[in-house]
């Protein structure tokens, strides 16, 4: 009973209705008799306390169960919510049917068929964000959880070169963002929550205005939304401010934060990066993280965990088979953080080694064959289009 005793004598008067009494100088009153009872002897203080105890189980009508000597409960301190695990995204599609892009998206063990499987997905914790129209995004934003979509935006910018930024999502939670395009109005920043299908934040961005200054979403960390400027420096905005600014804290929020990587020789030396694309090649039964892509020259180098700070070093599967090229590599790209630990790749060389999906823990290493691959056709969430 974690409550004072002018608590306890307001909430019954506030039961029992309007009642002329003064409670505070009933409190004062009972007050002084206990500090003057402590003050004479031990057992005049504990038969005060059982007095005192006992006038308020009379009032309130009320039993003190099973309290005994224990100590008195306070509320538990709240426990974060862990993120829950991601499934694998992905979109399979027929490159060489009637209309050609005809294709299913796939949403852990779900399958959505949709009107084209050449689109750009991107993942929240509740399911998958995806343009239509290829590489000329049509500017529809739709939204699925495996079950039928819905469309959820219209008018977004199409990232060029079928680049994977049209629309861009969180590394975890529910938020989206892309720039709408409405033809007559200002370009404008939108964030979306898919967990209750909001717009959350509509912000114009005017430095966007001026030709080849488009802006697109590069990235959604913590509460900041990064924006990559053709011509000029990149933007970040506040979403706790409602400020745009000239990016500063990109390289340090990814630091800051999980579900990023350093690349280089060390931690503190090393280029973050949200690791969304960053190349493995296969050496051995290893993937080993690639610095620089150089024709047919990459550049090893090591790749440090944000969360923890310790190196990653992953296996291929015991007894898996990669394609190689002709120095003997073999091309896997990092597509989708599952959790905090566990990451997906996708096999980047042509069949049969293409559109192979492996998952991998950064803790251990350990990866694991999770999607057999599906010839030319397949897409991965967070990814830009095949060429």
């Amino acid at each position: 009973m974690n409550q004072t005793l002018r608590d306890a004598f307001a909430r019954q008067l506030d039961d029992a209705g309007r009642v002329d009494v003064d409670i505070e100088a009933l409190i004062d009153r009972g007050e002084t008799r206990l500090r003057r009872r402590r003050l004479a002897v031990v057992v005049g203080a504990a038969a005060a306390v059982v007095l005192v105890l006992a006038a308020i189980a009379g009032v309130t009508g009320s039993h003190l169960v099973g309290r005994g000597d224990r100590p008195v409960d306070h509320p538990p301190t709240p426990v974060p919510t862990p993120a829950p695990t991601r499934p694998i995204v992905y979109s399979d599609y027929d490159a060489h049917g009637p209309d050609n892009h005809l294709g299913t998206i796939h949403v852990g063990d779900r399958a959505v068929e949709i009107s084209s499987g050449f689109i750009h997905m991107d993942v929240t914790d509740d399911g998958v964000v995806y343009t239509t129209g290829g590489y000329l995004d049509d500017g529809r934003v739709w939204f699925t959880d495996g079950s039928r979509p819905e469309q959820i935006g219209s008018h977004a910018c199409a990232a060029p070169h079928g680049y994977g930024n049209t629309v861009v999502t969180a590394d975890s939670g529910s938020l989206a963002a892309w720039v709408d395009c409405t033809p007559g109005q200002d370009l404008a920043l939108v964030v979306y929550d898919t967990g209750t299908g909001r717009q959350i934040v509509r912000e114009p961005v005017t430095r966007c205005r001026a030709r080849y200054a488009m802006c697109y979403v590069d990235a959604i960390i913590a509460d900041h939304v990064y924006l990559t400027r053709y011509v000029g420096t990149p933007l970040e905005f506040d979403m706790t401010t409602g400020r745009l600014t000239e990016d500063r804290s990109y390289a340090q929020d990814i630091r800051d934060n999980p579900r990023g990587l350093v690349i280089g020789d060390s931690w503190q030396t090393g280029r973050p990066t949200d690791a969304i694309g960053q190349p493995f090649w296969v050496s051995g039964s290893r993937l080993v993280p690639v610095d620089k892509l150089e024709a047919r020259n990459p550049v090893p180098a090591e790749a440090f965990d944000t969360l923890t700070q310790r190196p990653v070093r992953l296996h291929l599967p015991p007894g898996y088979k990669a394609d190689h090229d002709e120095l003997g590599r073999g091309d896997f790209w990092l597509f989708e953080y599952l959790d905090d630990d566990t990451v997906a790749l996708v096999g980047w060389d042509e069949a049969p080694g293409y559109g192979d999906i492996l998952t991998c823990r950064l803790s251990n290493g350990r990866c694991e064959l999770a999607v057999p691959g599906h010839g030319p056709g397949r897409v991965t969430a967070n990814s830009g289009l095949p060429g």
